[in-house]
């Protein structure tokens, strides 16, 4: 029988330090779940994170190197039912807004300024996520530019950071949320994994997936789809997230946190913050 759970993560990559974030974020998620459905829960969990600027999504997450700071986020709900935002600027809350897209639109993604311009017409208000430590580290990086090529550093860098939620209700319900600014050497409109429906995340009647790690890598495999897929052929969901790992290729970060009817696994590469809320 199911039973109400949340789980979060904080971005593959990212210390353990700061499972207090994501521990806050469950808890919030967890209280949403109670009174409302499993899109509240993720939302509400998803809002909390994007408002902690040690994670990179909202409020502190990384400036591209041009200096702006877009943002991407979705949301999937076990109907079927997808919406997401990519390189969106000046929104305090991309994960709402990605539900908002969802839930107002024929669309499944908006991109860029028609993003921000559907925000401002839904009531949200224009907001600056960019911080000081953000800032710090965008010229940090725009240092390395002076004496190294673009194409030069690319190859070392890792494209990772994003925080994620999925939920369970008692009922069998499943949502995923997932939110990140990119990484400070992306160029202006780079999007990764995080937006695309069956690569960071995926829903469906028997789960939920969310994924972080080196989204280009993550978007080419779909990983969170083939997941599902493996869930739908009769696999265990620990075997089947524990063999996604083992196939990515040595180095390279991956995350996974997701849950099923009756189980849930929390898996990566590289360290990784993440709180869960609910019977372990």
């Amino acid at each position: 029988m199911s039973h109400d759970m949340v789980i979060t993560h904080g971005g593959v990559g990212a210390t353990s330090e700061w499972n207090d974030g994501c521990e806050r974020a469950a808890k919030s998620g967890m209280d949403a779940l109670k009174i409302g459905t499993v899109l509240d829960a993720v939302v509400a969990a998803g809002a909390i994170l994007e408002d902690d600027d040690r994670y990179n999504a909202g409020t502190g997450a990384n400036l591209r190197l041009e200096g702006l700071c877009e943002l991407d986020a979705a949301v999937m709900t076990d109907e079927g039912d997808f919406g997401a935002v990519a390189c969106i600027t000046g929104v305090q809350y991309p994960i709402q807004v990605a539900r908002l897209v969802m839930e107002k639109t024929p669309h499944a993604m908006l991109c860029g300024d028609g993003a921000a311009a559907f925000a401002r017409h839904q009531g949200i208000p224009p907001y600056c996520p960019v911080t000081e430590r953000a800032m710090k580290k965008l010229v940090k990086y725009r240092r390395k530019l002076e004496t190294s090529k673009l194409a030069d550093l690319w190859p070392g860098h890792k494209f990772t950071g994003t925080i994620g939620a999925v939920a369970r209700s008692a009922a069998g319900r499943f949502a995923v949320s997932c939110s990140t600014g990119g990484t400070p050497l992306t160029l202006k409109g780079r999007v990764g994994d995080s937006p695309i429906c069956g690569a960071g995340v995926f829903a469906g009647a028997l789960g939920a997936i969310c994924c972080t790690g080196t989204g280009e890598l993550i978007m080419k495999r779909l990983i969170a789809h083939r997941i599902y897929i493996a869930l739908e052929d009769g696999h265990a969901l620990k075997d089947i997230c524990q063999a996604e790992i083992d196939r990515f290729p040595q180095g390279e970060y991956l995350g996974i946190i997701a849950i099923d009817q009756s189980n849930h696994c929390v898996l990566n590469t590289h360290d990784m913050p993440f709180g869960i809320e609910g019977d372990q």
